[in-house]
């Protein structure tokens, strides 16, 4: 699409403003928006959606330990070979209800789990940590999204 020229009046007379899908270049990890136009003169922005969706979806399991009577209130495991973590990923953690050999779908609303990545590496990895204010015991799994 070619550069659109806008003109807007200001205290001197017109300025002209270039709206351009390519200049100057987006920062590393973003993209320009596209600008288009239609016969009546109106203008708009959008940003092409990849393909793919964008997104980077995975499923790990976090380990309280296997004692009942020695509960905890941190479980946490370490997640490498994620070549598209960067230090400004946005990786959003959710418990997940499936059954493991340890708990059954209600155990994960029934103990209130939270779940969040920190110890982000770029281009290896993070840690996923999951907090039982009640303490826990088992394994659980937890599905993580990242972009």
């Amino acid at each position: 699409m070619p550069t659109k020229r806008i003109r807007r009046g200001c205290e001197r007379g017109l300025m002209s403003i270039n709206l351009s899908a390519t200049t100057p270049a987006a920062p590393a990890g973003k993209q320009n928006v596209t600008w288009q136009a239609d016969g009546h003169g109106n203008i708009s922005g959008y940003v092409p959606s990849s393909s793919g969706g964008g997104g980077n979806f995975l499923q790990v399991q976090v380990d309280f330990g296997f004692d009942m009577a020695n509960e905890g209130d941190i479980a946490r495991t370490t997640v490498t070979g994620q070549s598209w973590v960067t230090s400004g990923s946005v990786i959003l953690c959710n418990p997940f209800g499936g059954a493991t050999a340890d708990h059954g779908p209600d155990d994960v609303i029934v103990e209130g789990l939270v779940a969040y990545a920190e110890n982000l590496v770029p281009g290896v990895g993070f840690d996923v940590v999951v907090y039982a204010p009640q303490n826990s015991w088992g394994k659980f799994l937890v599905n993580v999204t990242g972009q």
